[in-house]
């Protein structure tokens, strides 16, 4: 773990953000900043550099979430988590409409997170290049519990 590690949640929902928030913290992380729209996700990383941004899909005043990912990490190695709702979406659709890092359904695991954000961090630290990274968290975290196995993620 990177207790330095600079962390930015960007969340529209007041609530989530602030579990998210609180959960970083006590995981050992320093001062995690929160964004609630896309506009202050910009203004945040215009002036400060995070290690990892935890991003939720529908985020407030954003068109295309795909359009912010691209403007944080066109400049710097960014890694990044997806949040998407639960409902009916498919990790693997996710995946292949957008070049994330991870991506995480909603309502969030803490240990889920806790281990991708632990994961996204290490593979920032060990590569200086993007790396395309599906992972399948609740599937593989579920048969990690059930066969006592540690998994890697996948990369495609």
């Amino acid at each position: 773990m990177n207790a330095n590690a600079q962390i930015l949640i960007a969340e529209s929902n007041c609530i989530i953000a602030e579990n998210i928030d609180l959960l970083v913290r006590s995981w050992g992380y320093s001062d995690p900043k929160v964004a609630k729209t896309a506009t202050q996700v910009y203004h945040i990383t215009n002036k400060w550099q995070p290690d990892l941004v935890i991003i939720d899909s529908k985020l407030k005043d954003c068109e295309n979430i795909l359009e912010v990912t691209n403007r944080i990490t066109e400049k710097k190695n960014v890694a990044i988590i997806l949040l998407v709702d639960g409902g009916n979406v498919k990790l693997e659709r996710c995946e292949r409409l957008f070049d994330f890092y991870y991506v995480i359904k909603k309502p969030i695991d803490q240990n889920e997170l806790k281990l991708l954000l632990e994961i996204a961090l290490l593979s920032k630290m060990k590569s200086k290049n993007k790396r395309r990274i599906y992972w399948s968290s609740r599937n593989i975290f579920q048969n990690a519990n059930k066969q006592k196995q540690h998994f890697e993620p996948v990369s495609l």
